[in-house]
């Protein structure tokens, strides 16, 4: 039989957990409404804009950005296309594998000013983080000429490249940078907070030589920030005393280090860690999300040969270690039975084997109007075809309630949220878009056809 989700360090230990805090909830009930009959694939993620328009951007892997309009329509030109028949971007663009256009932000302000942020892989193969701002005159259409490279991260192998990226509740920008890919992760990227403590990797001419002009040249060191989830600050250029800067050109500064973070100037257990690096220990962060209640940080870590883990950071807690590459879920890398004691590690609220699913995708915690589902944390296994939902109580995480052999979940490789806290679930397979649904408390109206809050 195949093994459910293992819980926490307490019930790996052979303490027995029920399924506590599932019962307020109606997750028998949750349906799937299709929002986009097609017409999207290779959907990776939904995104809203924060401006009021209550669109939804649908973010696919071949390089394009689709809008569906707050009455539900998909319309029919892209937002932005830097893949094929569109504007490619100055230093290329790759798809196809784990490799693509994997991410999009919109800043906090962008109803002021029109800018967002995406993440690709460039026509050599490794991870760019840029800035683009909406068309002057057209809300849904962005400018293709205003793409500006912000990031470069040397890639030394075409898998885990992560690829979400997300503004927290601080106004900073997040990026979830997977350990460079082969397996067993080779580079000792996990673990490493400089350069020096990595195992080759080592990039070449074709990264570090000269640029086009106002792209920033390549930095050697960026190789540190694979395995981590960065954070930078894209308003400002400013730095702390003693700032050890790995992804950055000193020739054209394009972002900044918030004085918050762990490593920031000579703060931290290593005074040469490189700044940028807010948390470390992460093998592929492939999607991630804030809840928008309590602003945690919830990261789904795709494992190597044995676990899937779902991380959580509670509130703005910093300077964290998932693990990887000693840990793998709970266990020791590779490991079905024997728990990991790395010491300073943080515990996943969940894992999951190898008989249950091969690769996470996840999660969201529901804050939205069906109130029956309040605070479900939502993720799925894009392999296996399964959505599941975990509940929390006490500090303790349950899984609650697995869907397969649902055609609305084949592939599901992404989600997002609306304006209104709707939960909405790509399906690469099908290229559809789905909303969850769930009964409501009476009183509390819900608007099912369109994207319009309650």
């Amino acid at each position: 039989m195949k093994r459910l989700l293992s819980l926490c360090v307490t019930a790996a230990l052979g303490a027995a957990h029920g399924m506590t805090g599932a019962a307020t909830m109606d997750l028998d009930a949750v349906t799937f409404q299709t929002v986009v009959n097609g017409g999207v694939g290779g959907a990776l993620a939904v995104r809203h804009a924060g401006d009021g328009s209550n669109r939804l951007f649908v973010v696919r892997q071949g390089g394009t950005i689709n809008v569906i309009s707050a009455a539900g329509t998909l319309l029919p030109t892209a937002f932005l296309n830097i893949g094929s028949g569109g504007t490619a971007p100055p230093l290329g663009f790759t798809t196809g594998g784990e490799r693509g256009l994997l991410g999009l932000a919109f800043h906090p302000q962008y109803a002021t000013n029109g800018r967002f942020y995406i993440n690709y892989t460039d026509g050599s193969g490794n991870t760019v983080v840029a800035e683009y701002t909406v068309s002057g005159g057209n809300p849904d259409q962005a400018d293709a000429s205003s793409g500006r490279v912000i990031l470069r991260v040397y890639q030394p192998n075409s898998n885990h490249n992560g690829g979400d990226i997300h503004f927290g509740p601080d106004g900073y920008l997040y990026i979830g940078m997977g350990d460079g890919g082969s397996g067993n992760d080779p580079c000792n990227a996990g673990q490493a907070l400089v350069p020096g403590d990595m195992s080759g990797c080592t990039p070449g001419g074709s990264f570090t030589g000269t640029p086009p002009s106002g792209v920033p040249q390549g930095n050697a060191s960026s190789r540190a920030l694979l395995g981590k989830m960065l954070r930078i600050d894209v308003d400002s250029t400013n730095t702390p005393v003693g700032a050890d800067l790995c992804g950055a050109d000193t020739n054209l500064r394009t972002y900044g280090i918030p004085a918050g973070n762990p490593f920031a100037g000579d703060a931290g257990s290593n005074a040469s860690a490189c700044d940028e690096i807010y948390h470390y220990g992460l093998r592929n962060p492939w999607r991630f999300s804030f809840d928008r209640v309590n602003h945690d940080l919830i990261i789904g870590d795709v494992g190597q040969n044995a676990w899937e883990e779902m991380d959580l950071v509670p509130g703005s807690a910093a300077g964290l270690n998932f693990g990887w590459k000693v840990c793998e879920g709970f266990h020791v890398r590779g490991s079905t039975s024997n728990l990991c004691t790395l010491a300073g590690r943080t515990d996943p609220i969940l894992e999951y084997d190898h008989d249950v699913g091969v690769s996470i995708t996840g999660g969201y915690r529901y804050r939205g109007p069906y109130t029956s589902i309040s605070g479900a944390l939502f993720y799925a296994d894009a392999y296996y075809d399964k959505l599941f939902a975990a509940t929390e109580s006490g500090g303790t995480w349950t899984l609650a309630k697995t869907w397969s052999s649902n055609p609305a979940i084949a592939t599901l490789t992404g989600f997002g949220e609306g304006e209104d806290g709707h939960l909405y679930f790509t399906a690469m397979g099908d290229g559809k878009i789905y909303r969850i649904v769930a009964p409501v408390a009476p009183g509390n109206a819900v608007f099912e056809d369109g994207f319009e809050g309650p």
